[in-house]
């Protein structure tokens, strides 16, 4: 009985694993789309797929940058500060969502994306350092 729970759980766990990889799959394809234009076409012009594929890297971009902060912070214990806060994050994600929410997934596939937690998520986020935002803009020629 608990065998069968254990591989049940696995199982969970690698579609989770795979979902979150399809996500990231999806998101580069998704952003050399939006960067094509996709995004600007109005909603009639889309495709159900395209517009529901167009949604979904809405929310995960949304989901992200709520998160934008912590990961700052985390991340000023290193790789592994960051990597704790997600596997955390994604354990909470499975009590308030459940194991196979891409929440869940996401956040466990960042927890094992080591160019992100090596500090890619500065760039992928977009994230910039305080003293960036104080500067003084630099006037056009």
């Amino acid at each position: 009985m608990e065998l069968e729970r254990d591989l049940k759980q696995d199982i969970r766990f690698q579609q989770g694993f795979e979902q979150a990889t399809a996500v990231f799959e999806g998101l580069a394809k998704e952003w050399r789309a939006i960067e094509r234009g996709i995004a600007g076409l109005p909603d009639d012009d889309l495709s159900e797929a395209d517009r529901g594929k167009l949604q979904l890297w809405q929310q995960v971009n949304i989901h992200l940058s709520e998160h934008e902060f912590a990961f700052s912070m985390a991340y000023e214990g290193g790789p592994e500060g960051l990597k704790r806060y997600l596997r955390g994050t994604a354990n909470g994600h499975v009590k308030n969502f459940g194991v196979n929410d891409w929440r869940t997934a996401l956040f466990r596939g960042l927890a094992v994306c080591d160019p992100f937690c090596n500090g890619g998520f500065v760039k992928a986020l977009g994230i910039i350092s305080s003293s960036e935002a104080l500067a003084p803009p630099v006037a056009a020629i």
